[in-house]
Formats: C-alpha cells, structure tokens, sequence
C-alpha cells in the first residue's frame, strides 16, 4: 500500500512541468485508490494520502531550494529544510483527500465512486481556470524574457459569482494576476511591487490580509447579511470567507519554466467611480535565474474595457 501511494505521487508529478507527460494525469490517482480502500484505519488512510502527495510536491518543485538560497541568501541546507518543511504541509492536502475516500468507501457501489472527485476538489479553494498571460486583452508581454503578465479585472456581477465575499459591496475591486514564463529557466517573483495608477494618478497598492478583514468586518447600514450561521473565526470573518481570502490572494514566490502562476489582486476603489478607465498597472521586481531585474511590465487597463465593450 505505501509503495502503491508513492507510485502515485510519481506519476502525478511526472504529468506536470518538467516532464510533462500530460495523460499519466488520468491513471495518476488510481495506486492512491486501491491503496486508500484498503487501509486498515482512517489513520492510515490519511498518511497514504500524505506520503503521495509529499512525494509529488518533492519532485514537482525542486527549484524552491535555488529560489531560497540563490535568491532569498540562505545557506543551502537551510533551503532544503525549508523545502521539505513546505512538502510536507502540501502533503496535508493529499492527507485528507485519503481520508474523505476512506469515509466515502466507495466499493462496488458505483454512485459512491462519483463522490471521489468532489473529495479531491473538497481540499482546497477552488480558482477559476486561468489562461496564459497572452491570452487576456490586458497583458504585457517581454519578448526577450519571455515572460508576460496578464489581468483580468472581476468587476462585474457575473464574474464575482465565484467569490463567497460580495467585495463590490465592501469598494474593494479583486484583479486576477498570471504570470507567464515560456522561457526555460524560473523566474522569481518574491520581491515583486504591484501598483494600479488611476487616470487621476491616484497610486493603489493592493490590501493585504488585514486589511481585507478590516474592510470586510467594518459594519455599514447597507451591508451584505449573511442568513447562515457560518462560525466566526476572525474578527467577525466566517470560515468561508477567511479561507477565500488566504487563497485567493496572488502569493507565488516564483514560476517554474513553461507554467504560469495566478491570484487576485484587492484594490481598495473607494470614492473612485470608475477606477479602471485610463488606469495603468505595473508590476517591479521580477528578476531571472541569474538574478537581474526584468524590466518592469506596464499594462493599460483601458485594453480591458475595450475588449469588454467588444464583447
């Protein structure tokens, strides 16, 4: 059985950057099945469903150890520590997918085999499905680099429908930020500055967790009532939402070659009717594996607006 759980954490990362063998991604989990249904406890279970994932995590990121001793200046076992240290909470995830299967026991019965992808999306924040940078209206692209930074500004209703928080309601506009390295070497984003400049050159950085609490638990007259007795755990924040809002936000540290990394972005808009017309975005302090800074990437909102109007 742990050999079988390790078998799937192998394949699983084989189907992601660098190797990329793209359809072991259908067959990946199924060593993990058999494994899980046939573990004696739910104890097991759960570190069946660990050691897989710990095992993807170590083989799908190697380059964190470069980023955290080439670029954050910690000795390099410091760097394997601290990327170890981050596989194994990565592989909590995967602890308690094993465990959800362990409860469904699925069996012979074929309707409970239907519950096993909602024990995997149950994990985690589910983002929306996000494209290349290239492919959004509002991107910036780096031909030298190869890198290209892509937005696309959740401003309307129909978009906000995946969110738990009705931001609008609080002046807080989310822009969701890729980044994309088609180059083969892994960019760093660790010390990177996001700023949007409004058309009055008003200067926006984004909230940070605080202050989206802050902003969230301020009580106005009009303010969103939630019917459900969801339990507190921050401030007057539910569950729900403090989870939405720890994963939702943009917190990569780099991009490993030919992939992309995404997160929202939460500006506070108040008293700006329309922030995004005539705004400029821009975004410092991407650097390369050699260390230099990129050149900075500028991104005119208006692209946006207009592509919108189009459609």
């Amino acid at each position: 059985r742990f050999l079988a759980a390790i078998l799937s954490g192998v394949l699983f990362a084989f189907a992601f950057p660098n190797i990329a063998i793209g359809w072991l991604i259908f067959v990946a989990l199924l060593p993990l099945f058999v494994a899980v249904t046939r573990a004696h406890s739910k104890w097991e279970a759960f570190f069946l469903g660990w050691l897989s994932q710990f095992v993807a995590w170590l083989l799908m990121v190697p380059w964190v150890v470069r980023v955290m001793s080439h670029y954050g200046g910690l000795p390099y076992v410091t760097g394997v520590l601290i990327f170890v240290a981050m596989c194994v909470v990565l592989g909590l995830y995967g602890g308690i997918f094993g465990l959800l299967v362990y409860r469904i026991r699925p069996g012979d019965a074929f309707r409970r085999w239907l519950l096993i992808p909602l024990a995997w999306a149950a994990k985690e924040f589910s983002m929306p499905k996000v494209q290349p940078a290239l492919t959004y209206p509002a991107h910036d692209h780096h031909r030298a680099e190869n890198v290209t930074v892509g937005l696309d500004p959740y401003d309307t209703a129909e978009k906000a429908k995946i969110f738990v928080v009705n931001y609008h309601d609080h002046d807080l506009l989310p822009i969701l930020l890729v980044i994309t390295n088609d180059s083969d070497e892994p960019v760093e984003l660790s010390g990177i500055k996001a700023e949007l400049v409004t058309a009055d050159r008003t200067k926006l950085t984004p909230a940070t967790s605080d202050d989206l609490y802050r902003r969230i638990t301020h009580v106005r007259p009009s303010g969103t009532k939630y019917p459900l007795p969801f339990p507190k755990t921050k401030g007057g924040v539910d569950s729900k939402q403090m989870n939405e809002i720890e994963s939702a936000q943009f917190k990569a540290k780099a991009v490993e070659p030919r992939a992309s990394q995404a997160g929202f972005l939460f500006f506070d808009v108040s008293d700006l009717p329309n922030p995004l017309a005539g705004a400029n975005f821009y975004l410092t302090g991407t650097r390369d594996s050699s260390g230099h800074e990129l050149m900075y990437f500028e991104i005119p909102l208006d692209k946006y607006l207009q592509a919108a109007r189009q459609h």
